[in-house]
């Protein structure tokens, strides 16, 4: 078993738990990852403030964007010890969150972890999770209206963040044109540091 401590998130409040992990905790499919990066979505502040809505089947979304290294793998994972990975929060929510020393898999690691490319820098790996958010809403975007791309299309897209810059680059990658707009409101993330 490993010690450790590492946080979980109940109803809005934060709580550190220490103890122990193995094999047990995350059993055969799971896996224990030491935590060296993670962002903060507008998701963590609001779940934190009790103001986001959280599907009964998904669990709790705060701190999933984060790279980390694998310490404990589940005997039936395809990952080893050592390995750097990154995390699809849509998979599983049997989970702990990645704001801690530690970040607990359960279940499902084999789908929900993806490893990292050997040079990539984890500043840049941290965003797989929004930029693949991006990825799916475009796709969903385009099988609503039926589009096989944005050519000659128009799309507003509110907010000028480092989600909606990406976004806006892929409508345009796609040959639409993008109109980025900025909310007046401060960035409730810049509270949450602090």
């Amino acid at each position: 078993p490993v010690v450790y401590a590492y946080c979980e998130l109940h109803r809005g409040i934060v709580s550190i738990v220490k103890g122990e992990v193995g094999v047990d905790r995350c059993a055969d499919r799971g896996a224990v990852i030491k935590v060296w990066l993670a962002g903060i979505c507008r998701a963590d502040v609001k779940e934190v403030a009790g103001s986001r809505t959280i599907l009964k089947d998904r669990g709790s979304l705060f701190g999933h964007e984060l790279v980390g290294e694998i310490i404990v793998a589940g005997k039936r994972t395809k990952f080893t010890k050592g390995e750097i990975v990154v995390f699809n929060p849509n998979i599983t929510k049997r989970r702990t969150t990645g704001f801690g020393e530690y970040f607990i898999v359960e279940e499902r690691a084999d789908e929900c972890l993806m490893r990292i490319p050997a040079g990539m820098s984890f500043e840049l790996a941290v965003f797989a999770e929004p930029f693949s958010c991006i990825l799916h809403s475009v796709k969903r975007l385009l099988d609503i209206t039926g589009l096989n791309d944005f050519c000659g299309k128009k799309v507003a897209i509110i907010g000028a963040g480092n989600a909606g810059l990406s976004y806006a680059w892929l409508i345009g990658y796609l040959g639409g044109e993008a109109t980025v707009f900025n909310l007046p409101e401060p960035d409730p993330r810049i509270n949450f540091i602090y």
